[in-house]
């Protein structure tokens, strides 16, 4: 049998959704595509184009791993963020798509408040890419991102470069605020930091536990990261700034009580993601 692009595509993809893997469709057109050097888009434009033995191997060595409950970023080494290639090595966390809901919220806030000239910081950065996506948007501001992870910190700055943003965003590292101690106050600070129970973080999907514990594990309750961030940000923020950050399931109501007892912010709010899931806090200076 001669498989094409069409036939590949389609056996795959049922095979998979047997195997109950999670997108067999999406998994199968990223896979390939990689396999073929191609973006997705052209797999359909190629239906009828035949795999050599070699590209046929190549790929079913990237199924094999799908199987092992690798994730298809770290198969491929990139994903999609708001519209940027971001390079994901093992090791890092994943960007997701829930977080793409903090941004749009940021920038919503941004510009609403007509800044331009302003000063972020992202905290946690991970890949890079909230800061390369405000980096890449508001060409007058200044971004600042910082890790705590030096494979993290190595990989933004590899991700900074490949979206041509050097010289755009400063790296730092360290632990969430502190390497932010001799930088300017910001205007905006974001973050997207572990929040997982670190009870539940057995129970996770065994995809999700190839990532970094480190950037998973939220402590007994999942909220040290987060509280620590909204106690320490009062010190770095500017008045009137805002501190946006992700959280998890079943988290706003304590989130909230946590802004509220720190008595620094004003003007409170609670976002929820496509799925109706609270999953974004908002504070404004005071």
């Amino acid at each position: 049998m001669m498989w094409t692009v069409k036939t590949i595509l389609k056996t795959t993809a049922d095979f998979l959704r047997r195997k109950e893997v999670d997108e067999p469709r999406l998994t199968t057109e990223l896979l390939l595509a990689h396999t073929l050097n191609m973006k997705r888009i052209s797999l359909y434009l190629n239906f009828d184009r035949p795999l050599s033995e070699e590209e046929l191997s190549s790929f079913r060595n990237l199924i094999k791993r799908r199987l092992n409950n690798e994730p298809v970023q770290y198969i491929t080494e990139k994903t999609e963020f708001m519209g940027y290639e971001i390079e994901t090595p093992t090791g890092v966390f994943i960007p997701r798509q829930e977080t793409e809901i903090l941004v749009y919220i940021v920038k919503n806030w941004i510009d609403r408040e007509k800044l331009t000239n302003f000063i972020l910081y992202d905290i946690g950065t991970g890949t890079g890419a909230i800061a390369i996506f405000f980096a890449a948007q508001y060409s007058q501001a200044k971004i600042y991102a910082s890790d705590i992870s030096r494979d993290a910190v190595v990989c933004a700055k590899r991700n900074i470069e490949r979206n041509k943003l050097s010289g755009r965003i400063v790296v730092l590292t360290g632990n969430l605020l502190y390497p932010f101690k001799d930088t300017e106050k910001a205007d905006v600070i974001i973050s997207n930091p572990p929040y997982i129970p670190t009870s539940e973080l057995n129970d996770l999907p065994e995809i999700v536990k190839k990532e970094p514990r480190e950037a998973l594990d939220g402590g007994e309750k999942g909220l040290n990261f987060i509280e620590r961030i909204i106690k320490e940000a009062r010190e770095f923020l500017k008045p009137n700034g805002l501190l946006a950050i992700e959280m998890g399931i079943n988290q706003s109501k304590a989130v909230r009580n946590i802004f509220e007892r720190s008595k620094a912010y004003k003007s409170l709010q609670t976002f929820s993601d496509l799925r109706g899931i609270k999953r974004v806090h908002t504070g404004v200076r005071l």
